[in-house]
């Protein structure tokens, strides 16, 4: 009885073992973010927009056209955007 039992268990164990084997090795790598193959252009904004407004809609202009912030410079308000060169 008690080598029916070990024998349950070690089959249960490889088993358990074996299917966990099997998906972790399904799983997918996470893909490598892109990136650009050529230069980056730069364009900068200072915080001299009239109104908070008007500085938000400047920015979300930005984005749309592919702009992303890579450095926000606080001593001088200077807001640097980089993007890949079109």
């Amino acid at each position: 009885m008690k080598n029916k039992v070990m024998s349950a268990a070690a089959v249960l164990l490889f088993s358990t073992a074996g299917i966990s084997w099997v998906v972790a090795q399904s799983k997918p790598e996470p893909a490598a973010p892109a990136q650009p193959s050529g230069p980056w252009e730069y364009t900068t904004l200072r915080n001299s927009v009239s109104s908070p407004t008007a500085f938000e809609r400047e920015l979300n202009r930005l984005g749309a056209d592919g702009w992303e912030l890579c450095l926000f410079d606080e001593t001088r308000s200077v807001w640097v955007f980089k993007r890949p060169q079109r």
